[in-house]
């Protein structure tokens, strides 16, 4: 297997928006249009503080603070509860736009913002991932992963791509990363050349240097296109003594040739061969697997490192793969833009980019993704996975 790990340019998505890239690497952000809105959970007067500069990858993708207040109400909004609460979001919202979303119980774990974000724009098409803040690393003659103008998402006209029409592998991954929770969301589109059996998509795994993904535990999206779909939990090696059984949970069938949203949540037990780590994965935003169990065994002590993107095909066949709008983080919240007024019919939604994240404020730059302009609502995730039961409606321009 050949490897590769560039030196990293700065990376600019479309219409200016960020692409949070690669470790250690620091991204300059520039934005036309600034909305803020001084408005929080508690005293209105309240000024609230600078968001953070823009980091690529490593530890966290931002970071800063905004002082909201805390408890009693905003704008007629009860912040007493537990429930996530939006008081504000601003009334009009347009793609690449910084704006300020207020309210109460956003959570604060310390790792709301991403690790990675990647919509491939502003690449040329041919031009290997590597050059984007990925490691990549491609299987006999295959090429390595690259960024490409066959299919493209939403607004956008370039998506990240993998050839193995022949069968084989060709692995985009972010390694690094000491995680014991991984939410990871992405547009994908894809289509088989023959029957292949095997065919393994997104994976988060512990780091063994040279081969990336064999070292245990880990968590991986397995034979997706045909009717055997599933997530396969590796909690320690199958050889190990006593034996440990890989456990399998629900993934639907993905279609090929369009476009679907693949979202997975994946959390470490928090302590070697406890019953607790998470198992969860949407697909079109309809949850499949909601799931504890153990995701590391007895006597194992690692963290997961990496998270890979769909990267391989055999055993009768080969596939091409596109992915775009490819958001990392290392906790469950996040925040959603949606065409549904309700969470629980929410419809198409596309994941947005928080730069700051506090209980009460969240700074972010708008990403419209697939989304058509017009009234959209806005969602909080937090971290424990409860949002606004109600959207909070913008206009999108």
């Amino acid at each position: 297997m050949s490897h590769r790990t560039p030196i990293l340019p700065n990376a600019t998505g479309r219409h200016g928006l960020p692409a949070l890239a690669a470790p250690h690497r620091l991204v300059s952000v520039t934005l036309a249009a600034v909305l803020t809105l001084v408005i929080g959970c508690g005293d209105d007067s309240e000024s609230p503080g600078a968001g953070g500069s823009t980091s690529a990858g490593g530890s966290g993708a931002a970071t800063g603070t905004g002082a909201g207040g805390s408890g009693g109400a905003a704008g007629g909004h009860d912040c007493t509860g537990e429930m996530v609460t939006i008081a504000d979001a601003a009334g009009s919202w347009s793609h690449g736009q910084e704006v300020t979303i207020t309210g109460c119980n956003f959570s604060t774990d310390g790792d709301e913002l991403p690790v990675k974000f990647d919509d491939f724009e502003g690449c040329d098409p041919g031009t290997d991932l590597g050059q984007r803040g990925w490691h990549v690393s491609a299987e006999g003659d295959t090429a390595l992963p690259t960024c490409d103008t066959g299919q493209s998402y939403g607004q956008g006209t370039v998506s990240g791509h993998a050839d193995m029409s022949g069968g084989g592998e060709a692995a985009t991954f972010l390694r690094g990363q000491d995680a014991m929770a991984f939410y990871v969301s992405l547009w994908f589109y894809y289509f088989t050349d023959g029957a292949p059996a095997t065919h393994k998509g997104v994976r988060v795994h512990a780091d063994d240097g040279a081969h990336q993904y064999t070292a245990y535990p880990g968590v991986f999206m397995q034979d997706y296109a045909g009717p055997n779909a599933r997530i396969t939990v590796e909690p320690m090696n199958e050889a190990s003594s006593p034996p440990v059984e890989w456990q399998s949970y629900s993934h639907s069938t993905v279609p090929q040739n369009g476009w679907h949203r693949l979202e997975y949540y994946f959390a470490l037990s928090q302590s070697p061969g406890a019953a607790d780590g998470a198992i969860r994965n949407w697909l079109d935003g309809t949850l499949e697997a909601d799931a504890q169990g153990v995701t590391r065994g007895d006597g194992v002590t690692d963290h997961w490192q990496l998270v890979m993107l769909p990267f391989y095909y055999g055993n009768g066949g080969g596939g091409t793969v596109w992915y775009d709008d490819v958001y990392i983080a290392k906790s469950l919240a996040h925040l959603e833009l949606c065409s549904g007024a309700t969470w629980s019919s929410k419809d198409t939604c596309q994941v947005q980019l928080p730069t700051s994240w506090t209980d009460t404020r969240i700074v972010a730059t708008v990403n419209q993704g697939g989304l058509s302009a017009g009234p959209l609502y806005v969602y909080v995730v937090a971290s424990n996975g409860q949002a606004n039961a109600t959207g909070h409606q913008i206009d999108l321009q």
